[in-house]
């Protein structure tokens, strides 16, 4: 599904991974395993205007390196909500994104879907990631998730 999202606000917890040997399947998993275990996720649940749904937000680095990027544990906040130290705070630009649902246990629901949105939906379509960001959505109430890719027409 191709949908048009106006620009957000998040609040989050940053940590840079890397691509090496695939290492990420392996990080990111293990980041969101400590932001549970050390209240990271309750706390941005508390702090969120859309209790429904918290993120995983994977930022590119093209100024750093190509084997390394930023991935964030993120709650959507309202502008004017005051954020604990331990997190930085970030706006999601409006934009253009392909959205996918997804459902199964993760983290091998996401990766087979990630796989998939790769050799399958974009050589296909009309159109072409912006390769900025994308977002990992998680309902917070079961396991139903959505990787939102943001997109321009070829």
């Amino acid at each position: 599904q191709i949908v048009k999202k106006d620009k957000f606000k998040v609040a989050e917890n940053r940590g840079t991974h890397t691509v090496s040997e695939n290492a990420n399947n392996r990080t990111i998993p293990e980041f969101w395993e400590k932001c549970h275990a050390d209240g990271t996720v309750k706390r941005l649940c508390e702090l969120s205007c859309d209790k429904s749904r918290i993120f995983g937000i994977c930022y590119s680095n093209p100024h750093t390196s190509e084997s390394t990027f930023e991935y964030s544990v993120a709650a959507a906040i309202d502008d004017d909500c005051e954020i604990p130290d331990e997190f930085t705070t970030n706006e999601i630009p409006s934009q253009i994104w392909a959205v996918f649902k997804c459902a199964g246990e993760l983290p091998d629901a996401i990766q087979n879907l990630w796989h998939r949105i790769c050799t399958e939906f974009l050589p296909s379509s009309d159109y072409e990631m912006t390769c900025e960001m994308d977002i990992e959505a998680y309902a917070t109430d079961n396991y139903n998730y959505e990787i939102w890719v943001p997109v321009v027409k070829k």
